[in-house]
């Protein structure tokens, strides 16, 4: 083989490879495409306050979950028996405050022990992202709930 024939060979491999990179493109190119998604801002877990330590410690377990989430509560309405406890969570990157309201026509009965609130189904704290509280219903009846840090969202608890 001539000086000329390999150099013509030099050359046709040089554009065959510009022209697969071109067609193909650059396996980095694939390997950055193909991992590109968009981020998403998600509260960054912490593990439980001293409170929620020691509510998990004192817990007998709960029969029911209320997600607190930034579109509001969910389930919305929920319909529980009569002694069951619901764990409120917040999976939402704001702050949640569970606190009954007369939105049923009357304010779960009962006082908190540090009377903080009017009702005794009051968190009666802020509860951060990621965390949780739990209330065990033993009245019967529809009973309205807000946070009270966004009053617009709310919920409604049935005990039958």
């Amino acid at each position: 083989m001539t000086h000329r024939q390999e150099l013509l060979l030099g050359i046709v491999a040089i554009l065959i490879l510009i022209a697969a990179i071109y067609l193909f493109g650059h396996p980095s190119q694939k390997i950055r495409a193909r991992f590109n998604t968009k981020s998403i801002d998600l509260p960054v877990p912490t593990g439980p306050s001293a409170t929620e330590a020691a509510q998990l410690k004192a817990s007998t377990g709960f029969q029911e979950l209320v997600s607190y989430t930034d579109g509001g509560f969910a389930p919305g309405k929920l319909s529980v028996k009569k002694g069951d406890t619901v764990r409120f969570t917040n999976s939402s990157k704001a702050d949640l405050w569970v606190a009954a309201t007369g939105a049923s026509g009357s304010v779960y009965p009962g006082k908190t022990v540090d009377e903080c609130g009017q009702s005794a189904f009051d968190s009666c704290r802020v509860i951060a992202p990621g965390g949780f509280w739990e209330f065990t219903f033993d009245t019967a009846g529809t009973w309205g709930y807000q946070n009270n840090r966004d009053t617009a969202m709310t919920g409604m608890i049935v005990i039958q």
